[in-house]
């Protein structure tokens, strides 16, 4: 797994640099997929409430927001 770095002149090269947070994201969820990750639960839990739905759709949505 490689992390993008912006070169003047390539084809990505205005693309902006990942931050150091941005890249520990993306390998955590590299590392889940490889696991087997292949669901999110929503809402209410197998034993507990959990957390609201829109809690849970809002944190998707910044899920998207990087990749």
């Amino acid at each position: 797994l490689n992390v993008l770095i912006p070169i003047p002149g390539t084809p990505l090269g205005g693309q902006s640099p990942v931050t150091p947070c941005d890249a520990a994201k993306i390998f955590a969820l590299f590392l889940l997929m490889l696991s087997g990750l292949n669901s999110l639960m929503t809402g209410g839990y197998l034993t507990t409430r959990g957390r609201q739905v829109a809690d849970d759709f809002a944190f998707l949505k910044q899920l998207g927001e990087f990749g």
